[in-house]
This record gives C-alpha cells, sequence and structure tokens, in this order.
C-alpha cells in the first residue's frame, strides 16, 4: 500500500492515523496503518479507548491483557518484528516475546482460541478493504 494512501486517506477514516508521534519511525506508512487497525479491532473487543491501550505504564490487568493481545496479533497477522512491535507499542523486544508466548499458550483454551481466531478474521478484513480502496482510488 503506498504511503500516499496512508498519509492522505486515513486521517479521513480516523483523525489520529496518519498523524500520531507515537508511530515508530521504522515502520512503513503502510504497516504503521496496519499497526493503527490492530488497535483499533482490540479496542473495539475490550472496550478501550486508544490511549488507554499505549499508556506508558502497566495500567490494569484487562489493560495489559488487551495490550499483549494487539502485540500478538500485530506479529501473527502481520508478520511484524517483536523489535519493530516493540518501538511501535513503547515497549522492549522483550516484552514483546513474553506477551506473544502468554497468548500462544492460551490459545489452548478453545473459547479464547474461538475470539482470537475472529479477532484476526477481522483484522485480515480490514486490512483487506482498505487494500481495495487504495487500489481503487490509486
Amino acid at each position: 500500500m503506498p504511503l500516499s494512501f496512508c498519509e492522505n486517506y486515513l486521517p479521513d477514516i480516523h483523525p489520529d492515523w496518519g498523524r500520531s508521534k507515537t508511530r515508530a519511525p521504522n515502520l512503513s506508512g503502510s504497516e504503521q496503518m496496519m499497526t493503527g487497525l490492530v488497535r483499533e479491532v482490540v479496542c473495539s473487543v475490550f472496550f478501550l479507548s486508544q490511549s488507554e491501550l499505549t499508556s506508558k505504564n502497566r495500567g490494569k490487568a484487562h489493560i495489559a491483557f488487551a495490550r499483549q493481545v494487539a502485540m500478538y496479533l500485530a506479529n501473527i497477522s502481520l508478520g511484524l518484528t517483536f523489535t519493530e512491535i516493540g518501538t511501535d507499542f513503547g515497549r522492549d523486544r522483550t516484552t514483546v516475546a513474553h506477551a506473544c508466548q502468554l497468548i500462544e499458550d492460551k490459545r489452548e483454551d478453545p473459547d479464547f482460541d474461538w475470539s482470537l481466531d475472529l479477532m484476526e478474521r477481522s483484522l485480515l478484513l480490514l486490512i483487506a478493504t482498505q487494500e481495495a480502496k487504495g487500489l481503487r482510488d490509486a
């Protein structure tokens, strides 16, 4: 997805996208857009605001857990490295590795696995929609 798409259209979709200074400088525009979609999906599922999810402190357990899910989805669904995810979330790569291992272990619970699978599918559908819109507008 071209960077121009992200710069020109994402602020129209969501005012924080494409303008946030908290995004990792080493992520491409399309990767930043996709991590924004991960955050959006996770915030919707866990009923959190973006600021709660990206807070620098550990916060409450349910917020930390939602952040771990977001890190896991960024790794599994987007293929980002632990270092890239850590930079994007303001965390160390070892924190991301721990989060991914924790969520992977929790997938043994069929109910949680089903919920996570729905989040992954929703995320992939949103990404495909954004890519299709980018192709249509190009």
